[in-house]
């Protein structure tokens, strides 16, 4: 009844405008347009990604050797990006890479400072990295000139640091070996220049110890491994700390995390080499199979659903079922290496390096297939396709956007949207947007098969989230009117449309709702219609 009596008055209503369109001219936040203005809309409701997230594109690896220009033997890698990388090990070899390891250069070219082996090395890019060595008591080193010079930023008489993780370019974190009774938690919140340990170190239990390389910090959670059967956690950035165990795998020499609750933890060659957690390191339990059967698990990196794995030998193994099995066509076999560490940076395809024995390098490039999503869509009133945006979100609150794609769409017709980043298996929810039309969401989410998904949002009301949609003819379509794309239809879109038809604007502009070039009473009535029908975006 309400709608009834809207479109009754409209004509009232418009009669009115029109005798006061100088007031209408006059709203506030109204602009004057010409035919060459392009539409501008509001980010301001897009939920944003908290962190980077490491989702699996459809990405293809390879592996080579690289030659590193040192016969010492390597304990630590650190990928800063796809083409820099820093690699160290013994009697303080330092060796980095600017252009993906086509050459690599002395990272420590006036010997001196450091002192003893280098069991870690961490780098911010290529310019900033930090080595840790142990030789009797411990030590942080600092490089900001590419290795040219290096500072000694820490010292603890009878410590170990194992590992060192900068988060940002002042913030930074470092786990050592128990002094005094409790684990060594050190921070720093200058870039490094200097160091602190934290009041909240967890207590020492034992004769616990830890591993050099062993240690991640994603987002505030941070995990290490030990010698006693347990991985620590903390959720906070050390403020708090619990410990899972690891049960039959002793020495946990290398660990990972996809996410902050799926992980992998590795050690010693018994009879679990391997253990996986899903509740972010509470409990650990063993997996199905394990990467290869000799040698010290060394090495554990992963991206999605992807793992990599080392044992102290020539084989970097990979599981592409998030640990479940190691296939053998999926390794790569370097001769003579004995790999002691990997690192892997990026999100979607990720890439980097593994080191080991006499100066190894071997070198992982990535290069992706986009992800195909055969779209079908219909504008309530667009005539033509038109240009639209479609966000792939996490199937999880707060459905974060995964990854955004622009395209084409209209007319009930099927069109090819591409992503670079979307993973297989992975449900999403798909979000489209367009100059003037509702933003709507599909029903449920979907994922990809072989790189491939199709979503049809015109065969019934129903594949549109809240049933959010109009039948035009014989397809399910997009309501129109939101202009200024706040997520609903109101007086602003109307007014915006109605100044824009009385100043006879014409062009590529939003308020053209029907999308031929423009703006006349038949977009006001179409507005209109929605505002009365109250239309708005429905989303979970």
């Amino acid at each position: 009844m309400k709608s009834k009596l809207l479109i009754f008055l409209l004509p009232v209503f418009l009669f009115s405008i029109f005798f006061l369109g100088s007031a209408i001219n006059d709203y506030p936040g109204n602009i004057d347009r010409s035919s060459a203005q392009t539409n501008s809309r509001s980010n301001s409701d897009i939920l944003s990604v908290s962190q980077p997230l490491q989702i699996d594109a459809a990405c293809t690896y390879s592996w080579s050797a690289q030659t590193s220009g040192t016969a010492n033997q390597f304990f630590s890698v650190s990928a800063a990006s796809d083409q820099v990388g820093w690699a160290a090990g013994v009697t303080a070899t330092v060796r980095k890479t600017v252009n993906g390891g086509a050459a690599w250069t002395d990272g420590n070219s006036t010997p001196g400072i450091i002192t003893g082996d280098i069991y870690n090395v961490n780098a911010l890019d290529a310019s900033t990295a930090f080595v840790t060595t142990s030789p009797g008591a411990t030590f942080i080193y600092r490089t900001i000139n590419g290795g040219v010079t290096w500072t000694q930023v820490f010292t603890q008489a009878g410590g170990f640091i194992d590992a060192i993780q900068m988060i940002s370019a002042t913030e930074g974190y470092a786990m050592g070996d128990p002094v005094g009774g409790k684990w060594t938690i050190l921070k720093t919140i200058d870039g490094g220049v200097t160091w602190a340990r934290m009041a909240t170190e967890p207590v020492q239990v034992g004769a616990e110890a830890g591993w050099n390389n062993s240690f991640l910090i994603i987002g505030t959670h941070i995990w290490f491994g030990t010698n006693t059967t347990r991985v620590y956690h903390s959720t906070d950035l050390g403020l708090t700390w619990s410990s899972g165990a690891t049960t039959g795998t002793l020495n946990t020499y290398a660990l990972h995390f996809n996410s902050t609750t799926e992980g992998l933890a590795g050690g010693s060659a018994a009879a679990t080499p391997l253990v996986k957690t899903i509740d972010g390191g509470s409990t650990y339990s063993q997996t199905a199979t394990y990467p290869g059967t000799t040698g010290n698990l060394d090495g554990l990196e992963g991206n999605g659903i992807d793992w990599w794995a080392i044992r102290s030998g020539t084989t970097v193994y990979r599981s592409q079922d998030q640990g479940a099995t190691w296939p053998a066509g999926l390794q790569y076999v370097q001769a003579g290496a004995v790999f002691q560490d990997i690192d892997l940076t990026g999100s979607g395809c990720v890439s980097g390096w593994a080191v080991g024995n006499a100066g190894v390098i071997a070198r992982m490039s990535a290069s992706s297939t986009p992800s195909n999503l055969i779209l079908t869509i219909n504008f309530e009133a667009c005539s033509s396709t038109d240009a639209i945006s479609v966000e792939l979100r996490s199937s999880a609150s707060p459905y974060s956007i995964i990854e955004t794609a622009s395209g084409t769409g209209g007319l009930g017709t099927s069109q090819n949207i591409a992503f670079s980043n979307a993973s297989d298996a992975t449900p999403y929810y798909i979000v489209v947007r367009h100059r003037n039309s509702i933003e709507t969401w599909s029903s449920v989410t979907a994922g990809f098969t072989a790189g491939a998904l199709s979503y049809n949002f015109t065969t019934s009301a129903s594949q549109a989230y809240g049933n959010n949609e109009v039948l035009v003819g014989s397809n399910y379509s997009l309501y129109t009117g939101d202009v200024n794309q706040n997520g609903i239809v109101d007086l602003t879109d109307l007014i915006a449309v109605f100044n824009d038809a009385t100043s006879f604007v014409s062009g590529y502009v939003a308020t053209d709702l029907n999308c031929d070039n423009l703006v006349t009473l038949t977009d006001v009535l179409y507005d209109y219609n929605n505002v009365s029908l109250f239309v708005e975006r429905k989303r979970p």
